[in-house]
């Protein structure tokens, strides 16, 4: 789990009004608060902040915060 993703997830989440801190990174968004248009916002900062997009079929599969850096992580190593 990248630094930079976790802090970039961190400031996003609060940017829309959330508290988030690294011990919640297997809390599900839904228990966070966030319901899935609040994810999806979130989603598309961080793909604007790194320049990817997420394809369609990996944005099913995030639950919690750790599901959202793990992807970036992935797909920043290919970049």
């Amino acid at each position: 789990m990248s630094a930079a993703v976790l802090n970039k997830l961190k400031a996003a989440i609060k940017k829309h009004g959330f508290s988030f801190n690294e011990s919640q990174t297997k809390t599900t968004f839904k228990q966070l608060g966030i319901d899935s248009i609040r994810g999806f916002t979130i989603i598309m900062d961080l793909e604007d902040d790194f320049g990817v997009q997420i394809p369609e079929d990996k944005l099913k599969t995030i639950n919690t915060p750790e599901d959202l850096i793990n992807i970036f992580d992935e797909l920043l190593k290919n970049k």
